[in-house]
């Protein structure tokens, strides 16, 4: 019932790898989705990892939040990528 402060930063809890993009997602490159675990969070929300390869990805890895040039106060303003 109130807002808790979160760090940028978090762990991967699942992803999954999309080789493929379409037109509609986020990055016109390969990247994952996944369920991030924000410090200081109880719960863990689905994101967006631009990790560079399939082979970064890893259950429990570190990832922080990298924000746009421009931010627009969306949660489409940030990706996050390998800490």
């Amino acid at each position: 019932s109130e807002l808790v402060e979160v760090a940028p930063t978090g762990v991967v809890t699942s992803w999954v790898w999309v080789a493929k993009p379409r037109r509609q997602q986020p990055l016109a490159h390969p990247f994952a989705y996944a369920l991030v675990l924000l410090d200081g969070a109880q719960t863990p929300f689905v994101h967006v990892v631009d990790s560079g390869s399939e082979s970064k990805m890893a259950t429990g890895m570190r990832v922080r939040a990298r924000f746009a040039d421009e931010t627009k106060g969306s949660i489409q303003d940030f990706v996050f990528v390998p800490a």
